[in-house]
């Protein structure tokens, strides 16, 4: 019962997690915006989650590795909580000045 509910719980931080990455995974030329800072860190904390359960999704995971990616669900939910329901435009462009490091 656990093992399901813990498999239930990664699952929905996944879903969580993949939400900015839908958001931007088209690319688009546009007009430059400023560089937003909290939105970049969004995006690394999304990058961390996606490399991480994709390698715990291969196989059976352990509770230390589930309690990690719970974790990191949380810190992607936090970092991208502002961004949400920003459209794909904005939110395109927004990632497009974080790559221009």
């Amino acid at each position: 019962m656990k093992r399901k509910s813990l498999k239930n719980q990664l699952t929905r931080i996944l879903a969580i997690a993949f939400i900015p990455v839908a958001l931007l995974s088209c690319s688009e030329e546009g007009d430059s915006v400023e560089k937003d800072e909290k939105f970049c860190k969004c995006l690394e904390a999304t990058a961390e989650m996606d490399a991480k359960s994709s390698v715990l999704m291969d196989g059976d995971i352990s509770m230390e590795q589930a309690i990690e990616v719970q974790k990191l669900g949380k810190a992607v939910k936090e970092a991208c909580k502002d961004y949400a329901e920003i459209s794909q435009e904005k939110g395109l462009k927004l990632k497009k000045q974080c790559e221009n490091k």
